[in-house]
């Protein structure tokens, strides 16, 4: 009988998994016409988190990370933010350009590059209406401690997020991989 008792324990956890509403930031997920939550394969959801949560991907794709660090921190605020870092790994390639470092050039470039898939995800979130997390709740401290204990991983996934785009053509190709994933996941 060894491990019966865990055994049990994760079948009743299945079990009421499968019998609850499934809920996506405290929306119940579209159900079939035949009471069933499972999410039908040609929905839309109305944030790229709840359609990976929806079709079963792993929560820790980089997307998600950007997405959800956008959000939590702001859109406006990340959005400026990366903008500000592109600027300057731009700047700096000029710079290395002028001196004919190529190698200097490349990596400034692989920076700026990283930088701009933030932006252009904070882009299309500020285009669908989503403002994130006011600016006044991000600098305050009762506000980010708020923030802190309701998403644990916000840290771990800003430091993340930042790191990757510090390492040239890191979030690109992560980016670009993850969605070459779900598309061929999707049988398109």
């Amino acid at each position: 009988r060894h491990g019966g008792a865990g055994r049990t324990r994760r079948a009743q956890l299945l079990l009421h998994q499968r019998t609850q509403p499934v809920l996506i930031n405290h929306r119940p997920l579209p159900t079939r016409t035949n009471g069933s939550s499972a999410p039908c394969a040609n929905e839309r959801y109305s944030t790229e988190q709840e359609h990976v949560v929806a079709r079963g991907r792993s929560k820790q794709g980089v997307i998600r990370r950007i997405v959800e660090h956008n959000r939590l921190n702001g859109v406006v605020f990340s959005t400026i933010e990366f903008v500000l870092v592109a600027a300057g790994a731009a700047f700096i390639a000029v710079g290395m350009g002028i001196h004919h470092h190529l190698a200097g050039v490349i990596l400034a470039c692989g920076i700026a590059l990283n930088s701009l898939m933030i932006v252009g995800f904070g882009a299309v979130a500020w285009s669908r209406g989503e403002r994130g997390t006011p600016l006044i709740q991000v600098f305050s401290p009762a506000g980010r401690a708020r923030l802190t204990q309701e998403h644990p991983t916000l840290m771990s996934d800003t430091l993340i997020v930042a790191a990757a785009t510090l390492f040239p053509y890191l979030l690109s190709a992560l980016v670009a991989g993850e969605a070459g994933r779900r598309t061929l996941g999707r049988g398109s």
